[in-house]
């Protein structure tokens, strides 16, 4: 897997094609209008670069070891502007997982989160219909729900982590961790019914995969808890492999997901994967 590392020059000095179109769509869907963070020392970014290439190159090469051809996407790293710590994106070249390293501090956090990345990355080059070239397609429930349910699904079995250090890793104290994975359980009724009632919506009002309220698990990622619940009952069910999981077509998944969302946890599923 290639990786470009830009942590250490300003980017509005970038030329290459490929890193141009991945920075347009940072600062469209992510960054706004500033796309760098200046208040970082140069000691703190090559700390923070460090620990996020180890993690990386752990991540893809856990990945090859289990199967998956990593050759096909790229890695870059950036110090960002701290909107996103890192997602993934299609360009003219293939799939790209990105890492804003300003956000990364702490190693349980960056161990997960590079995998979620870089299964984002997976994910878009074997299925591209699962990218996003709008606004409004970044913002649909059913996509968002998707595509976040099978990189934290994946991440909490290719480390064997439990659902908390999935969901979370050490970016909240333990007691806050166990409260909110309480309300995502208490609540799983209501969260499986929003999402199945506004699956093709793209309303920004549905804040279940932003963290805007920590005091209120519905603006506060239980998107991220239900999408791992959803993904790991389907890949359970028709006994799909991690790979699998990467090549069913959206059509597929939608289908199986909404009927996830209908039956969990009341009734099994009855119909096929494919």
């Amino acid at each position: 897997m290639q990786v470009t590392d830009l942590t250490s020059q300003p980017l509005s000095t970038t030329a290459a094609v490929g890193t141009r179109e991945f920075l347009d769509h940072y600062q469209k869907f992510w960054a706004g209008t500033t796309i760098e963070n200046s208040s970082l020392s140069a000691n703190e970014i090559a700390l923070r670069q460090a620990l996020v290439l180890r993690h990386v190159n752990a991540s893809a090469e856990l990945l090859r070891v289990r199967g998956f051809s990593t050759d096909r996407i790229r890695a870059i790293l950036f110090v960002g502007n701290g909107s996103a710590n890192g997602h993934a994106c299609l360009d003219r070249e293939g799939a790209v997982a990105w890492f804003a390293i300003g956000c990364f501090k702490r190693e349980l956090e960056t161990k997960v989160f590079t995998m979620h990345e870089l299964i984002h990355a997976l994910h878009y080059a074997a299925r591209p219909e699962f990218s996003f070239q709008t606004i409004e397609q970044k913002n649909t429930v059913w996509r968002q729900l998707i595509t976040e349910g099978i990189a934290t699904y994946l991440t909490k079995r290719l480390w064997n982590l439990t659902d908390e250090e999935t969901l979370w890793a050490d970016a909240l104290p333990p007691e806050q961790i166990q409260s909110w994975m309480t309300a995502c359980r208490d609540s799983e009724k209501r969260l499986f019914d929003l999402l199945r009632e506004n699956f093709e919506s793209h309303d920004l009002s549905i804040d279940l995969f932003y963290a805007s309220n920590p005091a209120d698990i519905f603006s506060f990622r239980a998107g991220y808890y239900v999408g791992m619940k959803v993904i790991e009952s389907i890949a359970t069910q028709y006994h799909l492999s991690h790979c699998d999981l990467l090549n069913v077509t959206s059509a597929g998944m939608k289908r199986l997901v909404l009927e996830t969302l209908r039956s969990h946890p009341y009734q099994n599923l009855a119909h096929s994967a494919r």
